[in-house]
This record gives structure tokens, C-alpha cells and sequence, in this order.
């Protein structure tokens, strides 16, 4: 497993990240084909959010969470994504057929300077980019990846049509989907 750890303003010690990342490595004991994982954690006016992504067979899954602790932060974190691992383990077995596990399915891209980044786009309101590999499914699994994600919306190539489409979840509840028009 590509075990990725990253810091916004929150200094990682050596010990701290040798903890975060044998604590990562005991997912595969619930899911052997976790390809990559990336911790995030940041440091926001004295509140620790910490962010666990994993690649579990091209579905992607997250664990967040939020404290005064980093330590306590990413260990709920790490909690929440086993949780997913083991509530979805047989879809993600199911996948096992569809992607090689040395496939890569997506990336991550989080080098750079991100003050330099959140500057520059400051003015225009856009204060992240996030670059995606999108692959083609039907709008059923793009809502569970958006779910399993925690997000309120997910854009994905559809596998019928071969065109990017957006899922999002509705405030009245329930899901709508946005098409491009031929």
C-alpha cells in the first residue's frame, strides 16, 4: 500500500507520522486491495481536521474528523473508514472483478505551496483545486462513491452515454443528476 502523509500548518513529528502510518497499513487487514491512502491533516485556529482517503479497488473512501487532539482526530478518522471498509466489504469484493488491483484509478495531487495556491484564486472565490480521475459507472455507484466520500455532489464519466455527468444530493432529499445536452 502508497501511504501518502501531508500537513497544512500542523507540524508533524517523526514518531507521530510512524504511528499514522502503521495504523493506515492495518486496513488492508479488512480489505486486502487498498492500493493507496493519504493523510491529511491541518491545523485551523487550534482545531486539528484530519482526512483519511483510501483506494479501495477504485472506490474511493474517507474518514474525517475534527478535535483539539491530532492524535485523538486521527484515530476517529481512521475509525469512521473501517467502518466503511467493513459496511461495504462485499461491494468492494464485488469490484475485485472489474479493476486490476495494479490499475490506478485516480491520484493524488496535493504538492506544492497550498498558501500560494489558495492566493492566487482568492480573488476569484476558488479557494481549492482538486484534480480527478473520473471513470465510467452508472449513477447508482456514483451516489454510493459520493456517499461513502461524505460529499454533497460527485462527477463521474457515464458508463452508457461515455459523457460526464454530476450526481447531487438534493435538499428536499433524494438525488438529482446533471446531463450535458448533445
Amino acid at each position: 500500500m502508497n501511504i501518502k502523509i501531508s500537513d497544512r500548518s500542523a507540524d508533524l513529528s517523526a514518531s507521530l507520522r510512524e504511528y499514522m502510518e502503521s495504523k493506515v497499513v492495518k486496513l488492508e487487514k479488512f480489505f486486502s486491495r487498498i492500493s493507496d491512502a493519504q493523510v491529511l491533516v491541518a491545523l485551523h485556529k487550534n482545531i486539528y481536521s484530519v482526512e483519511i482517503t483510501a483506494n479501495a479497488n477504485g472506490v474511493m473512501l474517507r474518514g474525517e474528523e475534527k478535535g483539539q487532539d491530532m492524535r485523538k482526530a486521527f484515530d476517529l478518522a481512521l475509525k469512521n473508514l473501517e467502518k466503511q471498509i467493513k459496511r461495504r466489504s462485499s461491494y468492494l469484493k464485488d469490484k475485485a472483478h472489474y479493476y486490476n488491483y495494479n490499475d490506478e484509478v485516480f491520484s493524488f495531487n496535493i504538492e506544492g505551496d497550498f498558501e500560494a495556491n489558495d492566493q492566487q484564486f482568492e480573488d476569484l472565490g476558488v479557494v481549492r483545486i482538486k484534480k480527478i480521475v473520473v471513470r465510467p459507472m452508472e449513477a447508482e455507484e456514483a451516489i454510493m462513491q459520493m456517499d461513502l466520500l461524505g460529499h454533497e455532489f460527485f462527477m463521474f464519466l457515464e458508463a452508457k452515454s461515455g459523457r460526464i455527468n454530476v450526481i447531487y444530493r438534493r435538499k428536499n432529499g433524494g438525488y438529482g443528476q446533471i446531463q450535458p445536452i448533445d
